[in-house]
């Protein structure tokens, strides 16, 4: 399947939903939805950032490099930067810890919602930015 428009990232956050809801959902399925949520939020707001001069290193450092740029950032954006470094710790853990440490429904749940409200802040301030002709 091919595409002729960029991913939209936000994408991820459906699919972890759709994982995250599922009848009889398995812990694959549970893990896999902390991380699709954590690289939705992740892209979104990398792409806010990228328009106002950050540069992306292509290597691992650039998700705490995010995070902390929205942490510096005026009382709002901090916000945004600390559920990210939540949701980049739900992610590690889902993706690198067996067994998995907690809830991982609970952990899940938390993650979807923390996801959406980093998506969505994010994205009113990119529909707020003048668009470049």
């Amino acid at each position: 399947m091919s595409s002729s428009r960029d991913f939209e990232w936000p994408h991820f956050l459906d699919l972890a939903r759709r994982l995250a809801g599922a009848s009889g959902a398995s812990e694959a399925d549970l893990r896999t939805a902390i991380s699709r949520a954590y690289y939705a939020a992740f892209h979104v707001a990398m792409e806010l950032i990228v328009g106002e001069g950050f540069t992306p290193s292509g290597r691992g450092k650039d998700h705490m490099n995010v995070w902390n740029n929205y942490i510096r950032q005026p009382p709002f954006r901090d916000q945004i930067g600390k559920k990210g470094r939540e949701l980049l710790d739900d992610r590690v853990k889902a993706d690198y810890e067996n067994p998995f440490p907690g809830d991982i429904e609970k952990q899940t749940e938390y993650a979807l919602m923390s996801a959406r409200l980093v998506v969505e802040e994010v994205r009113k301030m990119l529909d707020a930015k003048p668009r470049r002709r």
